[in-house]
């Protein structure tokens, strides 16, 4: 945040109290309020006075060693000088020469619950239309951190031992950040760099880029309705469903994916190695009677891998039997082994194989319908495609998966039907193939609420609850 006059700062902070207090929390205050910027000690005769003081500054460590522009004659004049600013607040009110600390102890609670409500103050943050950020200081990134210093009662003291005839002042320690010196222009620049650097690449190995899919949802009537399909990468892979046969396709990309003799596919799965101990990623084969039941299948074409998803992996695991792994919702690893040629070394066949970097993707909880089922409590159900459990409960089940559920941009609270506690608007409740809301909105007004259900990082498709 560069800026040369440091009162901006505090005539920010003193502006959001100015303004939350008498425009939000005690409107009554709105002409007799006072907010000053004085020594404490030099506050008198105040009544409704609310003081914040700064009264030290420190470099923030954290940016003391960033570079300045390493071609200027005086690097150090080009780099921003980052700082945290300390203030004190105290608040005052004496009517003719009486002290009242009860007055003076409301106006604390009303302070501190401004800086508790607006912790960080941006370019956009205002009351009533008002903005908070000083004007010469918007339009530059600048923001605002606010934070209560924890001093304990013992170093309140010391503040003002300076004053051997004063007691102690009921007061609060702030300390913002950051707040950023403006640097000096640079009188260099360097030339522009148009390639870093030279890379040494085998090309005889696997080189996996990353990965791709088409997400294909449905646009809400106010927004002309309709089918859409678009690219997803890092992919974005849902359940095997017959209308959309790109929704389990996933697609690698890179270089010499298609190499050698024979390739070999590798997945891994956070909660896969929850439930196979000490296994970090899983042989995909497709050829295993229960994975082509499922739809697995995997296809070579013009130096691209596409697979497609089954619901559940089966996995041989020698000398046992071979486990099935459900495919639930969340963030998923890929890799290609290519085995480049068989030798006979010491009696043995041994495989020379080349395993690729990782790439990432994504098997999203795909939404299929949603309905309102009670209108007075705003009950929403939404449904999920049928091959999908979010709740499990299988022996060899890690866990409960993690949820997250938004509707028309708000963030709901998890409560599971078997929990302590109240349904109540602003909560979710998760099932096998469905999840239910209460709707912090009202249903029944007419329009398209976006909803977003997210399992384990992994996000639905767009998706939009109408109301006609």
């Amino acid at each position: 945040m560069p800026l040369l006059d440091l009162s901006q700062v505090t005539d920010s902070l003193a502006s959001t109290l100015r303004l939350n207090i008498t425009q939000r929390i005690d409107p009554s205050l709105a002409a007799s309020l006072d907010v000053t910027t004085l020594p404490p000690e030099r506050v008198r005769e105040a009544a409704n006075t609310i003081n914040l003081y700064l009264y030290h500054i420190a470099e923030d460590p954290y940016y003391r060693n960033l570079p300045g522009n390493l071609s200027d004659d005086n690097p150090a004049s080009t780099k921003p000088m980052s700082l945290i600013l300390f203030y004190i607040l105290t608040t005052h009110h004496e009517v003719d020469s009486v002290f009242d600390s009860v007055v003076q102890q409301r106006l604390m609670g009303y302070a501190l619950k401004t800086f508790h409500d607006f912790s960080t103050i941006t370019d956009l943050s205002e009351i009533n239309g008002t903005p908070l950020l000083n004007i010469d200081l918007h339009g530059r990134d600048n923001g605002l951190e606010i934070s209560l210093r924890p001093l304990t009662p013992e170093e309140s003291i010391s503040f003002w031992s300076a004053e051997d005839r004063m007691t102690t002042r009921l007061s609060a320690y702030y300390e913002v950040r950051y707040a950023l010196l403006e640097p000096e222009l640079p009188r260099r620049l360097p030339g522009i760099v148009l390639r870093l650097g030279n890379f040494i690449v085998d090309i005889a190995s696997p080189q996996l880029a990353g990965t791709r899919s088409q997400l294909t949802f449905d646009l809400p009537a106010i927004a002309g309705g309709g089918r859409q399909t678009t690219e997803a990468s890092p992919a974005r892979v849902g359940p095997p469903i017959a209308a959309l046969p790109e929704s389990n396709r996933l697609t690698l990309l890179g270089s010499g994916l298609t190499m050698g003799r024979t390739r070999r596919i590798y997945l891994g799965n956070a909660r896969w190695r929850q439930r196979l101990p000490g296994v970090n990623r899983v042989l995909l084969d497709p050829s295993l009677p229960a994975n082509a039941a499922a739809g697995w299948a995997v296809t070579e074409n013009a130096g691209q891998i596409e697979i497609a998803f089954g619901t559940t992996l089966s996995v041989a695991m020698p000398p046992g039997p071979a486990v099935d792994l459900p495919v639930e919702p969340g963030i998923y690893t890929v890799n290609v082994e290519v085995v480049k040629e068989s030798l006979v070394i010491f009696g043995q066949l041994k495989a020379i194989t080349d395993l690729s970097s990782a790439a990432s993707f994504a098997v999203i909880p795909r939404v299929t319908g949603a309905a309102l089922v009670d209108p007075l409590q705003r009950r929403i159900r939404v449904d999920l495609d049928p091959s999908l459990d979010l709740t499990p409960t299988d022996p060899g089940s890690p866990g409960p998966l993690d949820i997250l559920f938004v509707a028309n941009g708000q963030n709901y609270i998890r409560h599971d039907p078997a929990g302590p506690g109240t349904y109540d608007p602003g909560d979710f409740e998760p099932f096998e193939d469905t999840l239910e809301f209460r709707a912090a909105f009202d249903p029944t007004v007419p329009g398209a609420y976006p909803l977003r259900v997210i399992v384990e990082g992994a996000e639905s498709q767009p998706f939009w609850f109408q109301v006609p």
